[in-house]
């Protein structure tokens, strides 16, 4: 009678894979915490964190609408884009769902997943949307004429430092934090400028009508 044998991995490799499993979780998750204090307060001055998108256009006209998260007092947050898993999935060669999800480092020093559901097309005239849950989707009256109802979906949800562990791979997390540092970097000192103009303005005004 003929046996198979199926190798096996020792006891001591298991233990092994499983001690480092866990303290990887809980160094990543160190560092998380780590680059959210670290990070979070240069949110302030990058931009305002979108939840919806809609845009509808031809040759003739364009139609182009957005709703940011808002706070409890109504102001829009800002925010650094953390991590960037937004995906387009074809239905056919010119249409599709849009899905995935955006991690965002908040101006008040947290994690923010903003979790999408749309349709996208290349035919003109026909609408392009996104939304992350319905009240967003509300708030700029997104319609698609073309479906009989929106998808349901979407959310936008607080994460724990922990939670950003399990969601998101570390090394593409500091890759996209990286790029929104760099690119926000290189657009500081235009809006320096606008600002100085905004102040010099202002002053002259106020002491021009003493």
């Amino acid at each position: 009678m003929t046996t198979i044998e199926i190798p096996t991995p020792s006891a001591d490799l298991l233990q092994q894979v499983e001690n480092i499993r866990l303290e990887t979780a809980q160094t990543e998750t160190a560092a998380i915490a780590a680059i959210r204090e670290k990070f979070g307060p240069y949110a302030k001055h990058n931009g305002f964190i979108r939840t919806a998108r809609y845009y509808r256009g031809d040759s003739n006209y364009t139609d182009e609408r957005d709703a940011y998260y808002r706070q409890e007092d109504g102001k829009r947050l800002r925010g650094l884009l953390a991590y960037d898993n937004f995906t387009q999935v074809n239905s056919d060669q010119n249409t599709g769902r849009n899905e995935g999800f955006r991690l965002y480092l908040t101006a008040d020093v947290r994690w923010l997943k903003v979790e999408r559901v749309g349709h996208w097309t290349q035919w003109q005239g026909s609408p392009s949307y996104w939304y992350a849950g319905e009240s967003a989707a509300a708030e700029i009256n997104i319609l698609d004429d073309e479906a009989e109802e929106l998808p349901s979906g979407g959310n936008i949800e607080w994460m724990s430092d922990a939670d950003v562990v399990q969601l998101c791979n570390f090394a593409e997390l500091l890759k996209e934090l990286g790029k929104t540092m760099e690119s926000m970097r290189q657009k500081l000192p235009e809006r320096y400028a606008r600002l100085k103009e905004r102040a010099e303005l202002a002053q002259r005004t106020l002491n021009a009508l003493q």
